[in-house]
């Protein structure tokens, strides 16, 4: 989903629980500047199905390595 309006960098947040499960902390909006960050938004994690990402992860098999960060927003690459 393209929202417009929302030009600038965000990702979402998750920590991992003990079960492997990992649990969405928030989705985050970066403001830059010409020499890099000039401020961090965090928003509660209700907000991530919005912008297509999962409130949870599932536990990943071992030996399947880091995940690529996923990107909400018409920048996103895949």
């Amino acid at each position: 989903m393209v929202h417009r309006g929302v030009l600038e960098p965000a990702f979402g947040a998750y920590l991992r629980a003990p079960s492997g499960v990992r649990h969405g902390t928030g989705l985050y909006v970066l403001t830059l500047a010409h020499d890099g960050i000039r401020a961090m938004t965090r928003f509660e994690n209700s907000v991530l199905p919005a912008f297509g990402l999962p409130r949870s992860l599932p536990e990943r098999s071992a030996g399947t390595g880091r995940r690529r960060t996923t990107a909400a927003g018409p920048w996103r690459s895949r």
